[in-house]
């Protein structure tokens, strides 16, 4: 999602492939999927605006099954199979969750420590519905993940020397689909 290309990038992960490899990309749900983070973007609009609060959209960007779809379409890679997964956002406190979207995102440019100091002290009272009786904060947070099953990656990329190749190990609790359906690569030609 943070690509300039967002296809050239699929494009480029697929090229780099092993043999019998598989394309496997996470992104966000959509906003709406995760009320934490709906609260949180109506909170930093009702307080500073669309501008800053869009900043908290981004994302969520590609969290549209067709609009994901569509995306691995645009690269050459038509047979996604695209699935929504549950996630769970949990964060320390308010307060941490605070300050891990402004503080380590790029709304840390935007609001200034008397608008940090602002949206801390409203978050207290507008997010505390996510907050446990111990403070912890938990929210469904679904991701989408799209999955290309792939035999052989293009010939270019299967016959220059050294080039490298990411290596996987599955777990165990990755979903089905992610999981290798084979012991062995099928041979390229």
């Amino acid at each position: 999602m943070f690509f300039d290309d967002r296809a050239q990038a699929l494009r480029e992960m697929r090229r780099v492939l092993k043999p019998g490899g598989r394309l496997a990309v996470a992104v966000w749900d959509r906003l709406e999927n995760s009320p934490g983070y709906a609260a949180m973007a109506g909170l930093l609009e009702r307080l500073f605006g669309r501008r800053i609060a869009s900043e908290l959209h981004a994302p969520f960007a590609l969290g549209d099954p067709e609009t994901l779809r569509a995306l691995f379409a645009e690269a050459g890679l038509s047979d996604a199979k695209v699935a929504r997964h549950a996630g769970t956002a949990r964060f320390p406190s308010i307060e941490a969750w605070v300050r891990t979207d402004v503080k380590g995102w790029t709304l840390a440019d935007l609001i200034d420590d008397d608008q940090y100091a602002l949206l801390l002290r409203e978050a207290a009272v507008a997010l505390r519905r996510y907050a446990k009786v111990d403070g912890i904060v938990i929210f469904d947070a679904p991701a989408l993940i799209a999955v290309i099953p792939l035999s052989c990656p293009p010939a270019a990329s299967r016959t220059g020397a050294g080039v490298a190749r990411p290596v996987v190990v599955p777990s165990p609790s990755w979903p089905s689909m992610l999981r290798p359906q084979h012991d062995t690569a099928p041979p390229c030609t």
